[in-house]
């Protein structure tokens, strides 16, 4: 099994190059070894979306570069929802031209917790704002002013 760092490096050249998709099972499946389940997510989302693919670095104890890819896993909570609108994308893309979909993009649990929590604090938002309208929170009111003789201004 490779380490955190070559995995990624690997994976990295293998998507620069265009040949992610030409790998072999068991290259697939070193890479993802290498990586762990929840990085080769990350990196499979940040490819639906056009990132570049994330490079460990080269440690001699990786944990710290587990804990610090987690991080950035659970820091961008919109680009996992970008990822999975880009995944139902290419679903629906698939389904029109009768192909096979692509496989599902399997997200943390951790992430997961995070987008509802994200999707959740937005609703809430929205909820807020709409109901400032209807509240009078939204301004003055507005007061009709009497009719006017002759015709209107600028004419």
């Amino acid at each position: 099994m490779p380490s955190l760092a070559t995995a990624t490096r690997d994976y990295a050249r293998a998507l620069d190059a265009g040949l992610i998709d030409s790998l072999s099972a068991h290259e697939m499946t070193r890479l993802y070894l290498g990586m762990g389940g929840e990085i080769w997510a990350w990196q499979r989302a940040r490819r639906l979306v056009g990132l570049p693919a994330w490079r460990a670095k080269p440690v001699l104890v990786e944990s710290g570069e587990r804990e610090a890819a987690a991080t950035w896993m659970l820091q961008d909570i919109p680009m996992w929802e970008r990822a999975l609108t880009a995944l139902e994308a290419e679903a629906a893309r698939a389904r029109r031209y009768h192909m096979p979909p692509p496989a599902p993009l399997v997200v943390p649990p951790a992430v997961m917790a995070a987008i509802k929590a994200h999707r959740d604090a937005a609703l809430e938002r929205a909820l807020r704002r709409r109901g400032r309208g209807d509240e009078g929170g939204g301004g003055p009111d507005l007061v009709p002013t009497a009719p006017t003789a002759g015709p209107p201004p600028g004419r």
